[in-house]
């Protein structure tokens, strides 16, 4: 606690003088006021407008229908009920003005309905009724009206609420009833009304002013009463004071003494020396601030000079004193300032022992700690909510599960975390947990968080009385969104089960397993019984069903009940009260309970009886379409339709269209060329089984049975063919005759236009044509249609084949023709289709490449080289796409790996409407021609080598010339013995071979005549051994084998060397690693 309290003190006239109550709240103590009026008049007004009800039906009896008397009168009475109940709530609830609106709410919305039942008496008057009882009505209404201003004057709303649905209604009655007696009494009526709303006006001003001069004069008298009782208590203070004052010191409970201003006792009461354990003697003349707990003393002298400084004349401090006997007490101290003319004279304290009230709080203190630490760490949402509904504390949990901070919780009221539509009810349950304080409440709501999503919370809440001794609402929430969730599914659940059981088209029932009693069973059940379901609930078959069949249905049961397992009765008959005989198609199987044990069991039954009958005639017209459908597919395979043969097959259609269809007469009747006629190509007479063709009918005759077949798209059905519009042509001259009386005509058709008609005609008596007999008739048509049109295809056919022979003999005679010139042709023709697949390799190809056809056909091409495929690839990609290859020059692998030079011709293979159907190629062996004309190059270089070197090998000639002449001059000047001599002879020597030299240059390049002469081959090859060495290069070796005697020929020895140099070439370039 803080040590600068003041120490709490309240004056007598505010104890003894409340605060008086606020304007707001006089209002609404006034409106409660007026409120339980209201409720307090209501049942003698209920008891009145019961007795009015009843007169209005005694005299109405005659003259209403009684079933709008009594349902009007069910109404009175049931709304009058409702509103009694209504008042004894009101009275046992005691409402506060917190109960204002809802209680008011309630009020006003029971005296509308009141009114509007009243006002609803209006339809009673009708225009033949009597002015007497217009009259007595307008009066009831207006008594029933005059009657609530009484005692609905405590508020002028409630008698708007009740007069205006009474008489509204009224006023527009009578002036629809047109008379001038009922418009004169709709104005009396109105100024009636409007009397009685001025009166009720001023009723309710009055009822209002009575009960704010009640309250005045009440407050007034309060005042009075509080001042006397102020002056008496003033008086008897005044006496006892110092008795009192005396007694308290002698006889208090807490310490009393005074100190002067430096805080040494000068007195001390008999309660120091009790509680202290000092002797007066002891304390007496010491210091106060010495019997301070030696922790505490400190700040006690510094609060104690603080107030001496300022001159606070009162404070309270706590602080702990040390007894006598050793043990510490805590006190409770207010110390007064004796003052005299300004100045501090002494202290007077007043001291309490609180260490009970110490240990109290500190054990508060842990369990208001212990009770937080729960509070905050509790899984479940958990609030405290003042009487008024603001919210008090909140834990983390609610925090985190609201998505609110705390600080917008607290001090906000509990509804905005409350779904709207709960607020009345939150409310109500507030005040039940109120008004039985202690008693656990629980409830559910719906409450809101911050984003606006719903949460529902299941709720425990306890009223507890705070500090300030009211009671506050503690509220313990625990989140069952996901299980309303799952409750609310499995409501719609259950629900929607209900309803499909109880709209689905067949019958569903539950019987109990023990008695086989029925427990349930759905509407359609009902309508098919003809039972109501609460005539068969309780009841067993044997009831309702004859004995026999009941004896079936009940042996089924338990077949199923001991089978433990569904049955499945695809048609059983039931005998029902109201439809007859009905075939069901039944399921029924055992419900078993959390044992195991049968308990109900379930059937569901389909009516069936239609679908009976329908299966009937279908099986009958599914037996005639059998026997339709297998004359077709016999009519289909017969050899004379699909073979083209009219009068064979013709006679085979009408024959098994006269027996399918049962009918006397079955004909064939085609347009002859020029559609003027019909003619008969085929009858069959059924009686007499005789076939009859040939009579014709004139088409001029009968133009709207004609027009009647063009219209038709199947067949024309005549029942009786003599008296229908379509048919009646007929009757003189052709129906009559043969006795013919029902006809149907099925229209031939080709390309679109009728070609004739297949008729069946029926004699003696009018017949009906089903829908089976008029297709099977349109059926017939169609196969005499394919008949006329399998002749034309066989007469085409027999055209075709001998054109096709005719041209297939040319086309074998051009086709050898072909195949011959590619065998045949000096190129290499290669075919390959859409995919790269060899299709054609001629005998050129087999010779150019070495592959037989054998080898390649249906394969891709062999001859390409290693890593030359992509190219390949895209060269046949690029024919193939359309663009045409014209003398390119490839080179392709032999079957024995060697490479042969070609030029190739390719193109696009075009097959009937210019469809892909491949590519073709022709190929040129170009090897042998590559080779002439790398020789001829050859020989074009050699021989511009030569013309070089003969150019070199003259100018040198000519120098040597010089030299030589020269060397042999010198040579002639010299001496043997000069050293000279030998240099110039050896200058001679080379002068000459050199000279030599030139000359096989000149023989080499051919521009020296030849000069033919006997000579030494072996000297001339050996002669010429230098240069082949140097032609032929150091890294080849030469090698000279001659003869050891002459070998002597006559030729140009230019020619001779220029032989010997060409083989010496030809040797290099053979050479593995010289030839080029």
């Amino acid at each position: 606690m803080s040590a600068s309290q003041p120490s709490p003190h309240k004056d007598l006239s505010t104890t003894l003088s409340p605060p008086p109550p606020s304007p707001a709240a006089r209002e609404s103590q006034l409106e409660l006021q007026r409120l339980t009026l209201l409720y307090q008049a209501l049942p003698a007004a209920l008891l009145a407008g019961g007795g009015c009800a009843i007169a209005l039906v005694l005299v109405d009896w005659e003259i209403v229908p009684h079933n709008a008397l009594l349902g009007w009168l069910a109404y009175q009475a049931s709304l009058a009920a409702g509103r009694y109940r209504l008042t004894r709530a009101f009275t046992a609830s005691k409402p506060t003005t917190n109960d204002l609106a809802s209680w008011n709410r309630l009020f006003l919305a029971g005296t509308s309905l009141a009114g509007l039942g009243w006002g609803m008496t209006a339809i009673f008057l009708f225009p033949s009724s009597s002015p007497a009882h217009q009259l007595f009505l307008a009066f009831i209404l207006g008594g029933i009206t005059a009657g609530a201003s009484s005692s609905l004057a405590p508020r002028f709303d409630a008698f708007l609420s009740f007069a205006v649905p009474t008489l509204l209604p009224l006023l527009i009655r009578l002036l629809t009833l047109g008379t001038g007696q009922a418009v004169a009494m709709a104005v009396c009526t109105l100024l009636f009304s409007l009397l009685m709303v001025y009166t009720a006006f001023r009723m309710s001003s009055t009822v209002l002013e009575l009960l704010r001069l009640k309250d005045h004069n009440a407050h007034l008298v309060d005042q009075l009463s509080l001042q006397l009782q102020e002056g008496a208590q003033m008086e008897l203070f005044l006496n006892v004071k110092t008795e009192h004052h005396r007694f308290v010191m002698e006889y208090a409970q807490d310490l009393i003494y005074r100190t002067d201003r430096s805080g040494r006792f000068t007195f001390i009461n008999p309660a120091v020396v009790r509680i202290l354990g000092y002797h007066e003697t002891e304390l007496l003349g010491h210091r106060s601030l010495d019997l301070v707990h030696p922790d505490h003393r400190r700040a006690t002298e510094h609060f104690y000079i603080r107030q001496f400084l300022r001159k606070i004349p009162s404070t309270y401090y706590e602080f702990p004193m040390v007894t006598r006997n050793g043990p510490v007490i805590w006190v409770g101290q207010n110390v007064q300032l004796l003052q005299r003319e300004g100045e501090v004279t002494g202290f007077q304290a007043v001291l309490r022992d609180i260490s009970a009230r110490k240990q109290a709080e500190e054990a508060l203190r842990i369990s208001q700690d212990r009770y937080r630490a729960l509070f905050e760490s509790s899984p479940e949402m958990l609030l405290t909510v003042d009487a008024t509904g603001i919210l008090l504390a909140v834990n983390s949990t609610t925090s985190l599960k609201l998505g609110y901070g705390p600080e917008e919780l607290i001090g906000k009221p509990v509804t905005l975390i409350v779904h709207p539509e709960d607020h009345a009810t939150l409310q109500r349950h507030f005040a039940d947990c109120l008004h039985h304080p202690g008693d656990i409440l629980r409830w559910e709501f719906r409450k809101i968080r911050k984003d606006g999503t719903v949460l529902w919370a299941r709720e425990a809440a306890r009223a507890v009385r705070n500090q300030e001794g009211r009671y506050d609402l503690v509220i313990a929430c625990e989140n069952v969104t996901e299980r309303k969730g799952i409750e609310d599914a499995l409501t719609q659940t259950r629900q929607l089960l209900e309803s499909i059981v109880e709209h689905i088209p067949h019958m569903v029932f539950l019987k109990q397993a023990d008695g086989l009693r029925f427990v349930q069973i759905n509407r359609a059940g009902e309508q098919l019984l003809g039972l109501k379901r609460e005539t068969l609930l309780g009841k067993n078959d044997f009831d309702f069903f004859p004995r026999e069949q009941a004896e079936h249905f009940t042996q089924r049961d338990r077949e199923v009940l001991a089978g433990h397992s569904l049955l499945d009765i695809p048609a059983e008959p039931i005998q029902t009260k109201d439809l007859g005989l009905r075939w069901l198609h039944t399921k029924k199987l055992p419900l078993y309970d959390q044992a195991g044990i049968p308990r109900y069991l379930l059937g569901i039954s389909e009516d069936i009886t239609e679908r009976k009958q329908r299966e009937e005639i279908e099986r009958l017209r599914l037996d005639t379409l059998q026997t339709q459908q297998a004359v077709l597919h016999q009519l289909a395979e017969h050899p004379a339709i699909h073979t083209g043969h009219p009068a064979d097959a013709f006679a085979v259609i009408t024959e098994d269209a006269a027996r399918t269809c049962a009918v006397e007469r079955a004909g064939i009747w085609l347009f002859d060329e020029t559609r003027s006629a019909l003619v008969l190509h085929d009858v069959y007479e059924a009686k007499t089984g005789q076939h009859t063709r040939g009579r014709t009918l004139s088409v001029g005759q009968y133009p709207a049975y004609l027009r009647a077949l063009e219209h038709e798209p199947y067949s024309l059905a005549a029942q009786d063919a003599r008296t229908d519009p379509r048919t009646s042509e007929l009757a003189p001259s052709y129906l009559q005759t043969l006795g013919i009386v029902a006809l149907l005509g099925a229209p031939i058709r080709r390309h679109g236009r009728v070609i004739g008609v297949l008729s069946l005609e029926h004699i003696g008596t009018t017949r009906v044509w089903s829908t089976e007999e008029r297709t099977f008739a349109a059926s017939l048509a169609a196969i005499a249609t394919l008949t006329l049109e399998a002749t034309d295809r066989r007469r085409a056919q027999e055209s075709l084949e001998q054109h096709l022979r005719e041209r297939s003999t040319e086309l074998r005679r051009t086709t050898a023709h072909l195949e011959t010139i590619i065998e045949e042709s000096p190129l290499a023709i290669i075919e390959l289709d859409h995919v790269g697949h060899v299709t054609t390799w001629n005998a050129a190809a087999a010779a150019m490449f070495g592959w037989t056809k054998e080898e390649v056909l249906g394969r891709e091409l062999p001859y390409v080289p290693a890593g030359q495929e992509e190219a390949s690839e895209a060269l046949w990609q690029s024919v193939m796409s359309g663009r045409a290859s014209r003398n390119l020059e490839l080179r392709r692998l032999r079957k024995d790996g060697t490479l042969v030079d070609v030029n190739m011709w390719g193109s696009l293979l075009h097959g009937h409407r210019n469809q892909t159907l491949g590519s073709i190629g022709f190929f040129i062996d170009v090897t042998e021609h590559k080779l002439l004309e790398d020789q001829l190059r050859q020989a074009h270089k050699m021989e511009g080598i030569g013309r070089l070197a003969g150019g070199v090998a003259h100018d040198f000639n000519n120098l040597l010339t010089v030299i030589n002449g020269c060397a042999a001059l010198l040579l002639d000047q010299v001496r043997h013995e000069d050293p000279l001599h030998d240099s110039l002879a050896e200058i001679l020597s080379a002068g000459q071979r050199a000279a030599a030299l030139t000359k096989q240059l000149l023989a080499f390049s051919r521009r020296q005549v030849l000069a033919l002469e006997v000579f030494d081959l072996n000297e001339a090859l050996v002669s010429m051994a230098a240069m082949i060495e140097r032609l032929i290069g150091e890294d080849i070796a030469l090698s000279k084998d001659l003869v050891a005697v002459p070998c002597t020929i006559r030729a140009d020895r230019g020619q001779i060397d220029q032989v010997v140099l060409n083989l010496a070439v030809n040797a290099k370039d053979a050479c593995p690693r010289a030839g080029a």
